[in-house]
């Protein structure tokens, strides 16, 4: 990949007037805009200083400003300033038409973003997105179906292969128009709009330094690498009898996850919890002696908790009801008559902490704090944030700007209080709602939930594509829940309905299992609909290749935590895509089927039904499988990749080499 100059040396720009609708439905947001009228500006006057080049853009009776300035070799900083009166920008520049376009956070279903177009709007990712006729069913009955584009985790930034990446700093809406290939147009729902541009040789000379302004992730504590996290609902007896059952069949295990730690309810799309955060001692009577028991073994307790709150005097044992405290403290977003905005999830409604009152912040960190950490977990699952409605009333600011900002502050929120109670280092918390500036306080992401199914659309293959996007947009350590999370038979339906019986079977989740033992995390889930779904312990097949592939996570221990160090150092994504290790390979850098983690292992999942081999590419360097230690040459190979010993290529005399040699070993012996 060449260094080019700026895309930004010739530009157009054009100022509008108009409306912009945004309806919210259960977390789901659906675009609408008016256009009235539109101009655009000629640069009439420029204006030399020492800091740069400002000119004044003129037209009719409206004054604007545009201004470059270099901040350094390899960066500089546009800015555009159109009178009060205008709503939005478009800033057009020229492109090429062989370029790839990868970012713009974690996207689904599409790596490379050329010929496309997109908006950037934190928000529900869809239930679907695509796979009919489910998709079409979940949007006509609850807006909920979703679009290619849709994602928790989006961001204003996107890198092109030709040799520079842009990081649209709003926070506003921004739509993105890649579908001319010769001409790209960014528009940005707001009179005054700032770019940063980043110029780079490679990817990674890029990604480095655009990290450096968003933030990078911590190197997350050692126990995170010592196995599997399992998740889990039901109770101490259940996690018991789990553990046995893992330690029988010598699984590693780092973590329990135990969601339902507040105790948990059925609603209309299976088993969800009670939104107030407090350990629940009907469900857990004995939590602190088995925390004592596993920790003993090494291994910690994780949970969960969200900005939500619910009503939660008729699950019967609250001792703290979170929700009242918040209303009469003024600390829950509000609708247009000034009450607390009641928000439909399933089959119920929440209220959303406001976050842009500084109050309400400092008692949800508190909560944390106190009711949380005090538990003595290692970490949590921070869920949601990306359902503030365009509509709710704020302490202060607009909606506007806050909207896609909310998951930034939720993730600060959580990161603020691990510090503030002496845990930064040993404590993770891990969330799906993301935006631009997230890495900066993060610990880790995850993809949010993905359909069980095989698909790009909403499977496991969409849970590839979403680690290598994340990957070039600075989340740099992401993951996903092993098997999938959702099940789309209605939970009172004792029959699966064709077309619309998506469920998690034995053999995608094996397959799930084999590709995420070579991501950054091993984490289970066992799903909305967790008796509709296999789970780990399903038979003795199950349990016996999850135990195999947990060892092969933590034999590559090691090697892991160089990659995490390197993100923290440098931005660099834990998982890798081929455009990532190897730019100069243009004809195969869009590639989704394959991945790299770090740039010495080459994973190639299966990722459809009843197939025993796999077609992957393998770049110039000395490659071998790994199970048969056999070498492949550069190019396309069909390689045989039965249940239990997936496509995993390792470049040879390698420490990742010697540490699978050694696993091999291990499970030979």
């Amino acid at each position: 990949m060449k260094q080019h100059l700026s895309p930004l040396e010739q530009i157009s720009i054009t100022w509008s007037k108009g409306t912009l609708e945004i309806h919210e439905s259960r977390g789901f947001f659906h675009i609408s805009e008016k256009t009235s009228s539109s101009i655009s500006p000629t640069i009439t006057e420029r204006n030399q200083t020492q800091a740069g080049e400002d000119a004044v853009l003129k037209v009719k009776d409206h004054v604007g400003l545009l201004s470059y300035r270099s901040v350094s070799s390899n960066e500089g900083v546009l800015t555009v300033q159109a009178p009060p009166e205008f709503s939005k920008i478009q800033i057009s520049y020229s492109a090429q038409e062989d370029e790839s376009i990868f970012g713009c956070g974690t996207q689904l279903s599409k790596l490379n973003l050329k010929g496309s177009a997109l908006p950037i709007l934190t928000r529900e990712p869809g239930i679907g997105r695509g796979v009919q006729p489910l998709t079409f069913f979940m949007e006509r009955m609850f807006g909920a179906g979703g679009e290619w584009h849709c994602t928790s985790a989006p961001s204003a930034w996107f890198l092109s292969t030709q040799g520079f990446g842009i990081c649209i700093e709003n926070e506003e809406l921004v739509q993105l128009d890649f579908e001319n290939p010769t001409e790209h147009r960014l528009t940005i729902h707001s009179a005054h709009v700032q770019l940063r541009i980043f110029y780079g040789n490679t990817p990674k000379e890029i990604l480095k330094e655009y990290t450096k302004h968003i933030g990078r992730f911590p190197v997350l504590p050692d126990w995170f690498h010592n196995g599997a996290i399992i998740g889990l609902q039901g109770g101490s007896a259940k996690v018991r009898k789990q553990l046995a059952l893992l330690e029988e069949h010598k699984s590693p295990v780092s973590a329990f996850w135990l969601q339902d730690w507040v105790g948990g309810r059925k609603t209309s799309i299976g088993k969800q919890l009670w939104w107030n955060w407090e350990l629940d001692d009907q469900v857990y009577p004995d939590w602190d002696m088995l925390r004592e028991e596993l920790h003993k073994k090494n291994i910690k307790l994780l949970s969960y908790i969200n900005p939500f709150l619910v009503d939660s005097e008729s699950k019967g044992n609250a001792k703290r009801i979170l929700l009242q405290e918040a209303m009469e403290n003024d600390y829950l977003i509000k609708n247009q008559q000034g009450d607390p905005y009641p928000i439909q999830n399933t089959s119920f409604h929440a209220y959303l902490i406001d976050l842009s009152n500084p109050q309400a912040q400092h008692w949800i960190k508190e909560v944390i704090k106190d009711q949380v950490l005090s538990t003595g977990v290692h970490g949590w699952m921070a869920d949601f944030a990306e359902a503030l409605p365009f509509d709710a009333v704020l302490h202060s600011g607009s909606t506007e700007e806050w909207h896609n900002r909310y998951p930034v502050e939720w993730a600060r929120v959580n990161r603020e209080a691990i510090k503030e109670a002496g845990k930064e280092g040993e404590v993770v918390f891990f969330h799906r709602a993301a935006f631009t500036k997230s890495p900066k306080y993060s610990t880790l992401m995850w993809m949010g939930d993905q359909l069980a199914d095989w698909g790009k659309e909403d499977g496991l293959h969409s849970a590839v594509i979403g680690l290598l996007s994340s990957g070039f947009s600075g989340f740099s350590i992401n993951h996903g829940d092993i098997g999938g999370y959702i099940a789309t038979t209605p939970p009172n339906i004792p029959f699966p309905i064709p077309g619309f019986a998506h469920r998690r079977n034995k053999e995608l989740l094996m397959r799930w299992t084999e590709c995420f033992s070579c991501t950054a995390v091993f984490r289970t889930h066992e799903g909305n609909q967790p008796t509709r779904h296999v789970q780990i312990d399903h038979d003795a097949q199950t349990v016996i290749h999850f135990a195999k592939f947990s060892r092969l996570f933590v034999a590559l221990h090691s090697y892991r935590v160089a990659l995490f160090q390197e993100a923290a150092r440098k931005g660099y994504p834990v998982v890798r895509s081929i455009g990532f290790v190897y730019p100069d390979i243009v004809e195969e850098r869009d590639c989704t089927t394959q991945f790299f983690l770090g740039d010495d292992i080459l994973m190639a999942p299966v990722l459809s039904k009843k197939t025993n081999s796999v077609r992957c590419f393998v770049p110039d360097d000395d490659w071998v499988l790994c199970w048969s230690n056999k070498e492949y040459t550069k190019g396309w190979h069909t390689i045989p990749a039965p249940i239990g010993e997936p496509c995993i290529l390792v470049k040879k005399e390698t420490q990742a080499h010697r540490l699978l040699q050694d696993f091999l070993k291990e499970e030979q012996s």
